[in-house]
């Protein structure tokens, strides 16, 4: 790890609403609506108050190890060997999840904007741009997403503002029609993509300013709620512009309702703008999952320089985001049918105990030292 490199709160804050952003605005409106139906906006906002609890529990294990990442965390609390266990599994998500994000990427590209390329050339270009930041380091990241931050949040406040005219809140009628489990459907659902893949941010919590500590737990959930906020908001108008059943079946609802923009004669067909806004924040998420991923086998092997990782993990991401899904539909499966219960144990049970542990083992410590043994 790179000990001078630093960034600060604000950065971190920003980190996190593009890393909920992400790969979320493309997907999530249709899976919501798929589970939670015209309740997806309930689901939503419920989902933002447990995203914010969830963080407050990773803050409190930030606070038990400052200086250390979720790899290193695992290996002091949970001993050599079940720590290095519990570090493997976390080095593979973390993979996994990066492939996840490039094949999103890729999937979005082929199918919408450039339809003859090959998936390949996508993914190519994609990871090698990724490469290069993660070599750079996450300070230059934090920098290049804080410079686009205004701009993100601006072009998302005209799309909220230019669909006005569209907006048809009869859409989100009758409120809770089929009871409330749908609605716990579609929190399960959205509560695991993507707030549950925050837990990978404990990779890059040690580089936050050491005067920024204290801090964290406001930007953690500042992000949360800012972050949580424009997917809602999103999902909410793919309700009331497209309807509920379009949202649903349609695998990118949010691209769609960037070609209902219509402003007299002089604005139209902004989707490839819009487009664009939506892969710059899925690049930043992807970065900072590629980042995470090499700096997690470095500290797994024990190699100072984690940047060795680079180049050789780029090979296996290839490989990787190609064979792990073979198909769109095929990832709507596992996406909505066993995502949810897998990044359950690593993004909240794994570090419940985590926490759990460390906290007796603390007590224990400090017990056999005020004896004197």
């Amino acid at each position: 790890m790179q000990k001078n490199t630093i960034i600060s709160i604000q950065q971190f804050f920003i980190l996190v609403v593009y890393f909920i952003i992400g790969s979320t605005v493309i997907i999530i409106p249709s899976f919501l609506a798929l589970k939670a139906k015209q309740d997806a906006w309930i689901s939503a906002i419920i989902t933002i108050v447990l995203g914010v609890l969830l963080v407050w529990m990773y803050d409190v294990i930030i606070k038990e190890f400052p200086d250390d990442t979720l790899i290193e965390i695992s290996e002091k609390v949970l001993g050599k060997w079940l720590g290095k266990i519990a570090s493997l599994i976390y080095v593979t998500y973390f993979i996994f999840l990066t492939s996840l994000i490039i094949r999103t990427i890729g999937e979005f590209m082929v199918t919408q904007i450039l339809v003859e390329t090959p998936i390949e050339v996508i993914h190519i270009l994609f990871l090698l741009v990724g490469a290069m930041g993660v070599r750079l380091g996450i300070e230059v990241l934090a920098r290049t997403a804080e410079i686009f931050f205004p701009w993100i949040i601006f072009f998302f406040a005209l799309i909220v503002l230019f669909l006005v005219p569209r907006y048809d809140f009869q859409k989100l009628m009758p409120i809770l029609e089929n009871g409330f489990k749908p609605v716990l459907d579609g929190v399960f659902t959205f509560v695991s993509i993507p707030f549950l893949d925050l837990i990978i941010l404990l990779m890059i919590v040690p580089f936050v300013k050491k005067e920024d500590r204290n801090k964290i737990r406001k930007g953690f959930i500042f992000g949360v709620i800012v972050g949580g906020i424009v997917v809602t908001s999103l999902v909410s108008l793919c309700l009331i512009t497209l309807g509920i059943d379009f949202t649903a079946r349609n695998t990118y609802p949010t691209y769609v309702l960037a070609k209902q923009i219509s402003i007299g004669k002089f604005l139209e067909r902004i989707e490839g703008l819009v487009a664009g806004l939506w892969v710059f924040t899925i690049f930043f998420k992807m970065s900072i999952c590629y980042f995470a991923s090499v700096l997690a086998l470095a500290q797994f092997f024990q190699i100072k320089n984690h940047k060795f990782f680079v180049f050789p993990l780029f090979y296996i991401l290839m490989i990787y985001s190609i064979i792990s899904i073979p198909n769109w539909p095929y990832f709507r499966k596992v996406a909505l049918d066993y995502w949810p219960y897998y990044v359950t144990i690593l993004g909240f049970i794994l570090p419940f105990l985590l926490l759990i542990v460390a906290k007796i083992r603390y007590r224990t410590t400090r017990k056999w030292s005020e004896k004197g043994v």
